[in-house]
């Protein structure tokens, strides 16, 4: 994506990062020529990192875990 001075002028001022604007383009929510992500869609989405981390967690306790697939059909599971 091409950024313009502009862009770079205002996030300087904003004490904006190009990893934040990053943030928003994936999380945020277009709303025609915007993307906006507001403290209540940033809260939600830390509220599901915080349980993937939790989750994931558990994966490395059990030192990984491997799923068996055929094609699409899910056949047994076992710790890594």
């Amino acid at each position: 994506m091409i950024a313009t001075k502009h862009i770079g002028e205002r996030m300087s001022q904003r004490g904006m990062t190009k990893r934040m604007i990053e943030l928003v383009m994936e999380f945020g929510k277009e709303q025609g020529d915007k993307v906006i992500l507001n403290r209540k869609a940033t809260q939600s989405i830390l509220h599901e990192m915080d349980q993937l981390k939790k989750d994931l967690l558990k994966v490395m306790d059990k030192g990984g875990i491997v799923v068996v697939m055929d094609n699409e059909t899910l056949i047994t599971t076992y710790n890594a």
